[in-house]
């Protein structure tokens, strides 16, 4: 088959068919698991492959509802369900992790900030912390993790963002920094970085 044939309208059809399940699937788990950039071309194979899974797991909806709702079932096999199989994945991957993310009003803010390493995880959850980084040039620096704070995310360099700057001394927090804009710092400038949860300077 060529490339001019794909585009007659049985062929195409039937593309789409074996393409756009797959798609989705790929696309709503990336959405949690972030992969960076995919060349689709290189992952066709896959994407087919989810979908003749997909298919073969839900495709019996299609021959079972009345002549009526055909058209409707169709949709939501091809276009709705696909959405599924990356929470219920997920899920069941690690229930107590993901179901917290998942069924949380906060859902769409996981979606938009996906996890593909152990930083972003740690700091994928928003729980308000303390911070103490250590620096390669050997001074302490951080302070609490509170609203407003940020970090990178998985292709980005890792950065963390504390908006609540504390004042150190001898690695202990001690209060917080005058008029404080926060601290930025770079991942390739941390030596280590200590996370707490605690009262305040009992960290």
């Amino acid at each position: 088959m060529t490339l001019d044939d794909l585009w007659t309208t049985d062929k195409l059809i039937l593309f789409l068919a074996f393409f756009i399940p797959g798609f989705i699937a790929i696309q709503i788990y990336s959405l949690f698991i972030s992969t960076g950039e995919r060349d689709f071309t290189k992952l066709l194979p896959d994407v087919v492959a989810y979908s003749a899974i997909h298919y073969a797991v839900t495709g019996w909806i299609i021959f079972v509802v009345p002549d009526a709702w055909r058209t409707a079932s169709i949709y939501v096999v091809v276009l709705l369900l696909p959405i599924v199989w990356a929470p219920v994945i997920l899920s069941l991957r690690n229930w107590d992790f993901y179901a917290n993310r998942i069924f949380s009003k906060k859902v769409l803010t996981y979606m938009l900030q996906p996890e593909a390493t152990p930083w972003d995880r740690v700091f994928s959850d928003q729980t308000e912390r303390w911070v103490r980084i250590k620096t390669k040039a050997g001074e302490f620096v951080g302070g609490v993790l509170a609203i407003g704070s940020q970090t990178s995310t998985y292709p980005n360099p890792e950065q963390i963002y504390v908006k609540e700057e504390w004042v150190f001394e001898n690695g202990a927090f001690v209060k917080p920094v005058p008029s404080t804009g926060g601290l930025l710092i770079r991942g390739d400038e941390i030596q280590y970085l200590e996370l707490f949860e605690g009262e305040e300077g009992q960290p």
